[in-house]
């Protein structure tokens, strides 16, 4: 698509931010399947995850984390 000069910049929407609380994002792909309209909808979303210490606590209950 050629560039052209007299067009004028239109600034895309914001895109949506979504902050799973640690029992939405206990499952991560079940929250991503939730969230998918929305993030279609848009094109992009961002996710802001629970603090990485709810993850190592789950981790630490079913044995996995050392």
């Amino acid at each position: 698509m050629p560039f052209d000069e007299d067009s004028e910049f239109v600034r895309p929407s914001e895109a949506p931010v979504f902050e799973p609380s640690e029992q939405e994002f206990s499952d991560p792909l079940a929250y991503i399947s939730k969230i998918r309209p929305v993030a279609e909808e848009a094109g992009i979303c961002k996710i802001r995850p629970p603090p990485v210490s709810a993850y190592l606590r789950r981790l630490q209950l079913v044995g996995m984390a050392r």
